[in-house]
């Protein structure tokens, strides 16, 4: 029975290994830490708009630089959308 689970995870490993950086850039939002002890409630199904005041509009660029796009301050970014009519 572990014979086939220790194929599958040297399999997925090896595929990961050769997946190499991506060619392109992602936009993501970076919520702030505030350590191991404190709670911070995210966006879910129950509460969809909460998010934690600082939380910024972040670009990731494929060379791995980052870029802030928008600081939120005393708000929140919470979903990025892609508009296609701009």
């Amino acid at each position: 029975m572990r014979k086939p689970l220790l194929l599958i995870l040297l399999w997925l490993t090896a595929v990961g290994a050769f997946a190499g950086p991506v060619p392109y850039d992602i936009v993501y939002v970076r919520a702030p830490r505030l350590g191991n002890d404190t709670f911070v409630r995210l966006p879910d199904v129950f509460y969809p708009t909460a998010m934690p005041a600082g939380s910024d509009l972040m670009l990731l660029r494929a060379d791995g630089s980052e870029e802030v796009l928008y600081a939120a301050g005393k708000g929140a970014v919470l979903d990025p959308a892609v508009s296609f009519d701009a």
